[in-house]
């Protein structure tokens, strides 16, 4: 299959495009290919941010925040994007 960083591209190429459907699925497939991708992780909470789904933007920065025990810069992005909507990141 393709590589997890390549589906994540995809989906990061389809966002921009408004295609959020199609995102989704790319990252959802890096994801199923490797779980802990902090980048899919990060865009597809951003996807979420954008989509409105700050609930669901939130678990996945749980999720980083899991990965990451030292911070790292994928969780502090979705934080500033959560935070962009006016929702208190954690």
């Amino acid at each position: 299959g393709a590589h997890p960083d390549i589906l994540t591209y995809l989906g990061f190429a389809n966002r921009k495009l408004g295609h959020y459907d199609l995102a989704e699925s790319y990252y959802r497939q890096a994801l199923a290919a490797e779980p802990k991708h902090k980048q899919a992780t990060e865009y597809y909470g951003e996807l979420l941010v954008e989509r409105g789904n700050i609930a669901g933007a939130k678990v996945l920065l749980a999720k980083l925040d899991a990965m990451c025990t030292f911070g790292c810069f994928e969780a502090d992005e979705l934080r500033q994007w959560i935070a962009a909507k006016g929702q208190p990141a954690s």
